[in-house]
């Protein structure tokens, strides 16, 4: 039985110099046969083989498969030449049994190990299956060498979506290359493993064995700390926020969101224009600082279907092209007589715009008369999909000059394909492709140098969502060092993790989507969770004044009947404001709930099915409530022996107008940790160093796991401000709707109420799901934005 393992790494963080010190690792311990599934697309297997020529064959694979057979020390090989790998693939090559053949090549006459590094395809994985049994297996079928399989963007394409006796192709492909090896190990790699931990543990078929659940164990690996990544940028407390800027609403007045394959592009988005200048002016910016030979490369995701990215492509190159001509015929002028010309006029204004001289040390007319000319006609586009050439972004062809490319594309530019040097993106896809828009992020990445200069052009939809999927994937790195910490198995982890409420929403989505036929004529639809250990808040209010005075007004009467029936905890003892009650009966906190008005259409949030439950778990009798507090000098009376100062959120308006969204996209109430309320302070103190030692902050859900821990209620009094993303002048209407209702709340003397939950961690005798109900008008609404089949490009 193989043995099945999973590691989590991030989008462009360094998972092929991992897994590629692995395997060497691996041959040292006698490993014989390495197979490495470099995703599905032909230029991804490519990139990958070149990697591992370096970092593992030693060897230039291209001259080992030619004709000549010469063998080129490259990497590692230059290092120490009596070690190297047999590598039955190469740059240019797949597996290819015939040309295998033709050179007599054979497992068992090898006396190095021997690497194939194979796209994920049908036919690859069924011919590679079938030479290894005819020419390499023994007499009863199996092959004695031991085998390491790394499973490359391990989520995609390997898992399988179909009734478990009738596997997908490529599930059923892996697992009969597993079965094959008397001694063999599968790991997966990917930076979104959610449906790898979804995968049935249980499923086994004799022919086939095992499914590829990870049982042995799953690792999450930590990003060193120059990595900009997906917390950086959309985190809670995002050090990177800037790098991210809207596409406005003349985007799908251009080119529509939803389009078919056979759209006429007349002309781009005037964002994209804005963000193809700017990445003209980055360039010039980076010759200036150095070093002039550096790759540097835009992405351009606006389409999935090829048509449309080749329209966009040539449109784009015809922009260039008249970029290149102004700065020939008008970039020595002075600047005043140059900008007569549209072009170099445009440029000006971006460069103001982005107030580009607080990064330069030159002024514009440098700029213009000596640099531009230079940075702009190395430029090129190219399109990535499924028809171009996979050598199209070869940048070790350009390694003394350094590549300057614009790449438009759609999926192609997905799953683990690396743009050198990227520091403009251009993302307009739709925002609720939740299983691939974390794999989209190619920005993601090392930005030595020029970090200060990067920025990704994304709509308020996609970035809310990315930092919906930045939660989801943060609280799933908490589960899996926790696992470690308690000794969970994985069995136990997937299945724990299954139904989170951290992926509920992409979660109906789905489901929504696959069976939406039948969901026409439902009538509700119950969708159950776990919340062990989890924090919900109520990140989205209503806009609609009356029910925010009305949730105000409901915590007022509720923190009176606190104070007229129950003690404040003592703060010299609890980690805590002035104002902590304890063991306040459940009925009384499910009353509340039940009472509060919160936004319908926030899945992680269903106050009736919260209620209930609460209302209905004895295991939850008493709970600890707090009434967390802010740095604001003004003290505020919620009644007579009740003061508190008020927190202070910026907030915006989503999409749909119809809610405030408490942090912006970030949709976050309390700050991080707020679920120590009412623990020991030595037991806090306990925590925190605990995750200091491994120099992590500390996540809500380890104050939740604390045995022994009470449900925690937090109540929020917030004063909210208008965030800074609505000062763009886009936004203004937007800025106004949020100055509307602060004023008729300071007129009211009123103020935002937030709630958040927390609930222990389940116990064996105590269940922890909520049962959220979906009405019909609900299941419309979600149905409407999670539509775009996720297919590749068309």
């Amino acid at each position: 039985m193989a043995t099945m393992r999973l590691i989590m790494g991030d989008v462009q963080s360094g998972k092929t110099a991992n897994y590629a010190t692995l395997c060497n690792k691996a041959m040292d311990a006698g490993y014989r046969v390495l197979i490495i599934l470099a995703g599905t697309q032909e230029n991804l297997r490519r990139q990958t083989q070149e990697r591992l020529d370096l970092e593992l064959v030693g060897l230039d694979s291209q001259l080992i498969l030619d004709r000549v057979g010469r063998k080129l020390p490259v990497g590692v090989g230059r290092i120490d030449g009596n070690h190297f790998v047999a590598t039955f693939t190469s740059k240019n090559n797949d597996f290819d049994q015939k040309l295998l053949n033709n050179l007599n090549m054979r497992i068992t006459t090898c006396l190095e190990p021997v690497v194939f590094v194979i796209k994920k395809q049908k036919h690859r994985l069924t011919y590679l299956e079938k030479w290894l049994r005819i020419y390499n297996a023994g007499p009863d079928g199996k092959i004695d060498s031991p085998m390491l399989l790394i499973d490359d963007e391990a989520d995609n394409a390997s898992v399988n979506t179909k009734d478990d006796d009738d596997p997908t192709t490529i599930n059923e492909c892996i697992r009969k290359l597993l079965i094959l090896f008397k001694r063999a190990s599968y790991v997966g790699v990917t930076a979104t493993p959610y449906a790898n931990i979804f995968i049935n543990p249980d499923n086994e078929k004799e022919m086939l064995g095992n499914d590829l659940f990870p049982r042995d164990f799953i690792y999450s690996l930590a990003p060193p700390t120059n990595y900009i990544g997906n917390t950086a940028i959309f985190g809670d407390e995002s050090s990177h926020e800037y790098v991210v800027q809207d596409i406005g609403d003349d985007a799908e007045h251009t080119i529509p969101i939803k389009h078919g394959s056979q759209f006429n592009v007349e002309d781009l988005p005037e964002s994209l224009y804005t963000a193809l200048n700017y990445f003209v002016l980055i360039n010039v910016i980076r010759d200036i600082r150095g070093p002039i030979h550096s790759h540097r490369s835009m992405l351009v995701n606006i389409s999935r279907f090829t048509n449309v990215q080749s329209q966009t492509r040539n449109i784009i190159h015809a922009w260039i092209e008249r970029i290149k001509s102004a700065a020939i015929n008008f970039g020595s002028l002075e600047p005043q007589e140059a900008m007569r010309n549209s072009s170099i006029k445009s440029l000006y204004d971006t460069w103001q715009a982005f107030h580009l001289s607080l990064l330069c040390e030159k002024d514009w007319s440098t700029v213009q008369q000596h640099w531009l000319c230079y940075a702009v006609n190395r430029l090129t586009v190219v399109e990535v999909n499924q028809r171009t050439s996979s050598a199209i972004l070869d940048y070790d062809a350009y390694k003394d000059n350094g590549f300057r490319v614009i790449a438009v594309g759609g999926n192609s530019l997905t799953r683990g394909l690396t743009l050198e040097g990227l520091c403009v993106s251009y993302f307009y896809r739709n925002s609720q492709a939740y299983d691939t828009l974390l794999q989209m992020g190619r920005w993601f990445g090392y930005r030595i140098g020029y970090e200060d200069l990067c920025r990704v052009w994304m709509t308020d939809e996609a970035r809310e969502c990315y930092s919906h999927i930045t939660k989801a994937t943060n609280e799933l790195r908490d589960e899996i060092y926790s696992m470690r910490y308690y000794g969970m198995t994985p069995r136990e982890f997937g299945l724990k993790v299954r139904s989170s409420p951290g992926s509920t929403e992409r979660m109906v989505s789905k489901l929504l989507i696959t069976a939406r036929n039948k969901m026409r004529h439902a009538t509700d639809y119950i969708h159950t969770v776990s919340v062990s250990a989890e924090l919900l808040e109520t990140p989205k209010i209503i806009i609609d004044t009356d029910r925010i005075i009305g949730n105000f007004n409901l915590a007022k009467q509720f923190v009176a009947y606190l104070e007229a029936t129950h003690k404040k905890a003592d703060d010299s003892v609890f980690h805590s404001t002035h104002n902590v009650w304890v063991d306040v009966p459940r009925e009384k906190v499910a009353s509340f709930i039940r009472s509060y008005i919160a936004d319908p259409l926030y899945l992680h949030f269903q106050t009736d099915g919260l209620a209930d439950f609460i209302a209905q778990a004895n295991h939850l009798e008493s709970w600890d409530i707090a009434l967390p507090e802010g740095d604001t000098k003004e003290e505020y009376c919620i009644t007579n022996k009740t003061v508190i100062k008020r927190q202070e959120r910026s907030v915006d308006i989503s999409p749909n107008k119809k809610s405030i969204r408490i942090n912006g996209a970030k949709l976050r109430v309390g700050s991080r940790p707020c679920t120590r309320y009412g623990l020991d302070n030595s037991i806090v103190e306990e925590i925190t160093q605990r995750r200091k030692q491994n120099k992590q902050q500390v996540p809500d859900k380890d104050f939740l796991m604390k045995p022994d821990r009470k449900p925690l209620l937090l109540i929020h009094f917030i004063n909210i401000k208008p965030h800074t993303n609505l000062e763009k002048p886009e936004r203004v209407e937007d800025r106004t709707l949020v100055v509307q209702v602060m004023d008729r709340l300071n007129g009211k003397k009123a103020c935002v109420v937030a709630l958040s939950v927390g609930f222990p961690l389940a116990t064996k005798d105590n269940t922890m799901y909520v049962k959220y109900k979906i009405n019909l008008v609900q299941q419309e609404l979600l149905l409407e934005a999670a539509t775009e089949a996720q297919n590749a490009d068309d």
